[in-house]
């Protein structure tokens, strides 16, 4: 038995037995995620590394509540916690925090005065990014089950970034001379302040932005009181009304990192994960399971649709069911079945709406390629930069090369220009149909008034006598439609049912079952599903054989009435424009859709390359100094090194000799050289004496060692002691002041209490010319 309290309605628990696995697995993701969010907040936010491992620890933490709300989301109604509004409040709270954290370690540097625009946009993302947290915990529902601090804290939040967002705004329009939109955007930003320290009013603990409020609205109030002044006496620009002014374009750099990579080194995570959890026998039978289930349902969906295509291409060589249209009991004008389909077509704007969807097409395929075009040469740029890095550092250069972090984004990128590529094919194929079927699309763009004079008339008598012939073979396609329905229905339940399977709960609980009976069990339906497709293909061919028996005596019963002959040829004649209208525009409407998806892939990459190479860029820039402040550390310790040695080489005593030529050469040498490695002293003692590193007094050194005669006094009492030596380099003092370090725990972060304690379905694949493009 297995017991789940809910951390939200306190006292409430809910229990289930193994057939809940699923609960089991989400409780287990759920807790995973409160983890990785504590971690987030335990983090210094007073330096770069605190900063980013802040936001790295809200980011895991928001992917795992994204996986647990997609993959888990019909948890028992009474289960608060575990519930999609709350999941996405956890999601939408953590990923804005890391937004935040990355927005405060880009303006450590100043780098926004210099770049207002980009200030202005990531200040945006952080703002909308606590709006939507606001949102979403600001129901009745959210009022009743979390702090109300909670609330105040997002609204503070939000109203500050927002604030902040309009200070970069108008520190832009000040760079660009455009000095009205400078009062608008100031304006914009006192209130977005005023707001901000209004809801931080007896806010407890206090917002980790509540030291700023007060100093950013007043510096903000003296800037617009200052810009109004000096448009009223020196400018004299217009001001525009706040809905002139916009506000920025929200950038993010943070994203989600894949839940698959994070808890499974890139396995499934039903899969990877509780692998450990599921013993390696289920595990490998449920694979077993998996595989021949999508075996069979690849063979019924084949198997249903070549059923039909087969039928269909029966009856269109049969000429059916135009043939006996044409001499229906009331042969004039347009059946009904045509009338219906031409109506439709010229209502979609028949050849002039195709025309705009490949339109469409070819423009989003040119925006598409532009985009993968930009992604290749940021990428390029980014790959070229580290390079000239790494060649000017060498083995100091430690991050990692960004040609092996770009390698799953080039292999996406690569994945979608080949589609583009066989889409820009398909394109040519549908400008092709375009011209070929010209005389089709006269034909439906005629009015259903022409299109009965061309059929003709006044051919009812000679029509009557067919009408036996005409009934058998409208009966037998009557069948022939309803089996062909059930064919679909049944391919369509059999794959909505196989997506709720739950393979390891059956195999966990199987009692006295064998592994290999239960996959049976289970496979059984689909393999019903063959069969009964084998038999309705069985009965789809013995209808087709009695439809050309009847179509054969349909034929030698029309007679040869001309008129008869004119409303056939006529029929057959719209029947045919209209298949190749709805086959083009089927095509036109796969490829916009096709275009659609992968142009949303790629901004989606593009996204994700601008936020790879923003944080490479940042990172670039710490390592380089990184690296600075090594070889700056390094310079002073040579230094340090150099002294204690000339302090050494004074404090020995003092022989009066001359100077030789190779004393003179070793001191030249040793001056030249203090800022490089120093010699290494000799262990060479003259015969007789002992060695210079004995234990002792101090002993005297060769000749050649000793330093020339001072011209100053000695001070009495023998030799200069140099102070104490800290390991013999020198130590320099400790930092004083640097980075504020704030206490261990940040107020006003949230995160969620710790819990006690379907299957996603992928899309089903797009036939015809255009294929989907590839999951990212």
């Amino acid at each position: 038995m297995f017991t789940w309290y809910d951390s939200l309605q306190k006292g409430r628990s809910y229990r289930a037995t193994l057939s809940s696995w699923a609960l089991e697995k989400a409780s287990v993701l759920f807790n995973l995620g409160s983890a990785y969010s504590y971690t987030g907040t335990t983090c210094s936010l007073g330096s770069d590394e605190g900063l980013k491992n802040a936001a790295k620890a809200f980011l895991e933490a928001s992917a795992i509540f994204a996986h647990v709300r997609d993959t888990y989301g019909s948890m028992p109604l009474e289960m608060t916690d575990l519930g999609r509004d709350n999941l996405d409040f956890l999601i939408n709270t953590l990923t804005a925090q890391a937004h935040e954290c990355y927005y405060l370690k880009a303006s450590l540097d100043g780098t926004f005065d210099k770049i207002p625009k980009l200030g202005a946009s990531l200040a945006a993302g952080v703002f909308n990014a606590y709006a939507r947290a606001f949102k979403s915990v600001d129901t009745r529902e959210g009022k009743a089950y979390y702090d109300k601090n909670l609330s105040k804290m997002l609204s503070v939040k939000r109203s500050f970034y927002e604030g902040e967002m309009w200070n970069y705004i108008a520190k832009g329009f000040i760079k660009g001379r455009k000095y009205g939109h400078h009062i608008v955007a100031l304006s914009n930003c006192v209130s977005a302040y005023q707001r901000a320290q209004e809801a931080n009013t007896g806010l407890q603990p206090p917002a980790t932005v509540s030291d700023k409020i007060g100093s950013r609205l007043s510096r903000a109030m003296s800037e617009h009181r200052s810009a109004v002044s000096d448009n009223d006496t020196v400018y004299h620009e217009d001001v525009p009304s706040p809905s002139e002014v916009p506000p920025a374009e929200e950038k993010l750099i943070a994203k989600m990192p894949s839940v698959d990579d994070l808890i499974n080194g890139g396995e499934k995570p039903d899969d990877g994960f509780f692998g450990e959890i599921i013993p390696v026998n289920v595990q490998g039978a449920a694979d077993t399971f998996k595989r021949r289930r999508d075996e069979h349902l690849t063979e019924i969906k084949r198997k249903a649709d070549a059923i039909r295509e087969h039928a269909d291409k029966k009856l269109e060589a049969m000429g059916l069911p135009g043939s006996i249209e044409a001499y229906d009991a009331a042969p004039s004008g347009l059946p009904d079945r045509l009338k219906n389909d031409l109506n439709e077509a010229q209502a979609n704007g028949g050849l002039d709406g195709i025309a705009g969807k490949v339109a469409k097409s070819l423009s989003i395929a040119e925006e598409c390629n532009r985009i993968a075009s930009t992604v290749v040469e940021m990428l390029a740029k980014e790959e070229k930069e580290d390079t000239e890095c790494r060649q000017k550092w060498g083995d100091k250069w430690t991050p990692r090369p960004s040609s092996v972090l770009n390698q799953t984004k080039r292999q996406q990128l690569d994945a979608n220009r080949s589609q583009l590529g066989q889409a820009a094919n398909a394109d040519k194929i549908v400008q092709d149909k375009l011209k070929k079927y010209e005389a089709s699309w006269r034909l439906i763009s005629q009015s259903e008034a022409e299109i009965a004079r061309m059929l003709g008339g006044g051919a009812d008598k000679a029509a009557e006598a067919s009408t036996p012939q005409i009934r058998a073979l409208k009966e037998l396609l009557t069948k022939l439609t309803g089996v062909k329905d059930e064919i679909v229905a049944l391919a369509k339940e059999i794959d909505d049912k196989s997506g709720v399977t739950n393979i390891v709960t059956a195999l966990t609980s199987r009692g006295g079952k064998s592994e290999t009976s239960v996959i049976e069990e289970y496979l059984k339906p689909l393999e019903d599903a063959v069969e009964a497709l084998n038999k309705k293909e069985t009965e789809v061919n013995e209808l087709i054989s009695s439809i050309e028996a009847a179509n054969k005596d349909f034929e030698s019963s029309k007679g040869d009435d001309p008129r008869l002959k004119q409303r056939e040829d006529g029929i057959q004649r719209v029947t045919v424009a209209l298949r190749e209208y709805r086959e083009v525009l089927n095509n036109a409407r796969e490829g916009l859709d096709f275009y659609n998806a992968i142009h949303d892939a790629l901004k989606k990459l593009m996204d994700d390359a601008e936020g790879f190479v923003t944080a490479r860029d940042m990172s670039r820039r710490e390592e380089i100094e990184h690296i600075a402040r090594r070889f700056s550390q390094m310079s002073v310790s040579e230094e340090a090194r150099a002294a204690v040695e000339q302090n050494e080489r004074v404090a020995q005593p003092q022989h009066v000799r001359s100077e030789q030529p190779q004393q003179r050469e070793e001191e030249r040498y040793r001056a030249g050289s203090a800022s490089s490695a120093p010699p290494q002293p000799s262990h060479y003692s003259p015969q007789g004496q002992p060695g210079g590193y004995g234990y002792g007094a101090p002993q005297q050194p060769p000749y050649w060692q000793q330093p020339p005669p001072s011209q100053y006094a000695q001070p009495p009492g023998g030799y200069y002691q140099p102070p104490p030596q800290q390991g013999g380099y020198y130590q320099p003092p400790p930092q004083q002041g640097g980075y504020y370090q704030p206490p261990p725990q940040q107020g006003g972060y949230y995160q969620p209490p710790p819990q006690q304690g379907g299957y996603y379905q992928p899309p089903p694949p797009q036939g015809g010319y255009y294929q989907p493009p590839p999951r990212q």
